[in-house]
């Protein structure tokens, strides 16, 4: 419920705090005393359109604050955790107005947004006027007020969470339809990669390793060609050995002139010949183990060079090649099992569209069942409030139109006359007796309907008499489960109110016309009701069917 507004530079009011109790609560005052005040300001806290023309004159900026206070179980608590914003059960909402057009909105203090303000303003308060646009006005939300009168939303919970699988499973299946068709379009040109890369069979950690071998092999073929060359001066046809060979035979034909000297010198060739020898043998050994047939540095770079241009052509690293292969091969697995993934999705599907359509109808039966219900239930309060001409339809579209809320299109529509067809509530009945209808609906949906606060402007508009009262007892009956503000110019309802605020305007001392708002005592509210039902001059007579209107709904 609404617990207090405090209004600061709105229209006629400086600053302004009110406090107001469970029940019904009557707003009384002359025409154009500045009762609607309250109901705009009230409006801004709840997220109305802001319209600067509420400022009050020679102020910069106008505010209002309303502390609402709600059961635990409420639903606007649920949408405050959505939105982040913390609560501990508490809820203050801030809104501001600036002249230069800019507009502040704090909710428990945290800086916040229209769009956060308008998710949870209709669930704490409905204002219904003339001229209201929204709440029963707006036939999106009708469905909400059928299942709360029907006590259906547990039911319509299930109905949404079975809506929701269907739709995931008719999005995973699109989603995996799609994949499957650009797979199928890859199929050829992954079957090609996968030919091509199975065939080089890449290796992890091959690239360093030819890397390594290509290096080897560089420096291989210089050991070659020195050994070779070294070969060539030791063993050659005029290498080492031959000159040594030639040295020895000289020796031995100067030992047959004169051997005295020739045999030492034959010893050290022939110790030299040996060691040469030793020598180029070392260098056969060096040389077969350089010897590689089958590997050779063009081999070796035809395979690394190979290796390189598959890691460019699918734009990884060459050492990712094998993943990359892998990767292919589950793609064309996948493809392959496309059809058993498909086939699985679209039986759920079906299975699922099967159960959602199970439940929607069934809901759907139960809602029409209701609706039967409260149309009856509505039409016993019209005929005491001068509507027992008029009817209430919940109508139902006969297309179906699947959502998380069920399978139903559903309106209200009413029919003020015989012979009138029904149309939408605001387009068929006049003012007051749009005001009348909300109250009916009102008092049937009062139990049920999550919003604490209700506002009535004008309800009594063209009224008086036994209707007067009948609307009294209706707010006070709708009184009795949720918090009622009702601005009313009748005595018989103001007398039904267990609350009542006086508005009045005035001219203060700067000369500067106010408006102020004062709860009524016992001897006040006797006075402001005779006001009421006598004018200017209040008679004595006014005064005794005052104080016998308030007797009545007292008792």
């Amino acid at each position: 419920m609404l617990r207090a507004l405090h209004i600061e530079n709105i229209v006629l009011i400086e600053k302004l705090t009110i406090s107001f109790n469970e029940g019904l609560c009557a707003l009384t005052g002359e025409t154009g005393a500045g009762k609607s005040i309250l109901l705009d300001s009230l409006g801004l806290a709840i997220g109305n359109r802001a319209d600067l023309g509420l400022i009050r004159s020679g102020a910069d900026q106008g505010q209002v604050t309303a502390e609402f206070e709600l059961p635990k179980d409420h639903l606007v608590w649920g949408v405050l955790d959505e939105l982040d914003i913390s609560h501990d059960y508490m809820l203050t909402i801030r809104r501001t107005l600036n002249k230069d057009g800019r507009s502040k909105i704090y909710i428990n203090d945290l800086p916040s947004s229209l769009n956060a303000l308008k998710q949870i303003g209709p669930l704490l308060a409905e204002i219904h006027g003339q001229f209201d646009t929204h709440g029963l006005f707006d036939p999106t939300t009708h469905i909400d007020y059928l299942d709360h009168y029907a006590m259906l939303m547990d039911m319509r919970a299930e109905v949404g969470t079975a809506f929701n699988k269907w739709k995931a499973t008719k999005k995973a299946l699109a989603e995996k339809e799609a994949e499957f068709e650009r797979a199928r379009e890859e199929e050829e040109y992954l079957s090609a990669c996968r030919d091509e890369l199975e065939k080089l069979a890449p290796e992890q950690g091959e690239e360093a390793a030819l890397t390594e071998k290509r290096n080897y092999l560089k420096n291989t073929a210089a050991m070659v060609e020195y050994v070779s060359t070294a070969q060539d001066y030791l063993s050659g046809d005029k290498g080492t050995e031959a000159q040594l060979r030639s040295a020895m035979r000289a020796i031995e034909r100067l030992g047959e002139k004169d051997d005295s000297r020739t045999p030492a010198l034959l010893e050290a060739l022939d110790n030299a010949y040996a060691m040469i020898e030793d020598v180029s043998s070392a260098l056969n050994d060096i040389m077969h183990d350089l010897y590689e047939p089958d590997v050779s540095v063009e081999a070796v770079d035809e395979r690394f060079f190979a290796l390189k241009a598959a890691a460019r052509k699918h734009q990884c690293m060459v050492d990712d090649l094998p993943n990359f292969l892998e990767k292919i091969n589950e793609q064309l697995e996948n493809i392959t099992q496309q059809g058993d993934i498909l086939s699985t999705l679209q039986r759920e599907l079906i299975q699922n569209e099967a159960y959602y359509l199970k439940l929607a109808r069934e809901l759907s039966a139960k809602r029409k069942a209701a609706a039967l219900d409260m149309a009856a239930d509505i039409a016993k309060e019209l005929t005491p409030l001068k509507l027992g001409r008029a009817q209430f339809i919940v109508h139902f579209e006969d297309e179906e139109s699947w959502s998380a809320q069920g399978i139903d299109n559903l309106s209200f529509r009413v029919s003020t006359n015989p012979g009138m067809d029904a149309g939408p509530l605001n387009k068929v009945a006049s003012g007051g007796e749009l005001a009348r209808m909300m109250l009916a609906i009102k008092v049937i949906l009062a139990k049920t309907s999550p919003v604490e606060t209700l506002i009535f402007d004008e309800v009594d508009t063209g009224i008086g008499g036994a209707t007067a009262d009948a609307v009294g007892d209706r707010l006070a009956r709708v009184g009795h489960d949720k918090q009622v503000l009702v601005v009313t110019h009748a005595p018989q309802v103001a007398a039904c109110a267990n609350m009542h605020l006086h508005v009045k305007k005035f001219i203060s001392d700067d000369n500067l016309t106010r408006t102020s708002i004062t709860v009524l005592d016992t001897n006040d509210r006797l006075e402001e009701i005779a006001r009421m039902l006598s004018g200017a001059e209040i008679t004595t007579e006014a005064r005794a069917a005052a104080n016998k209107l308030l007797e009545r709904h007292a008792a």
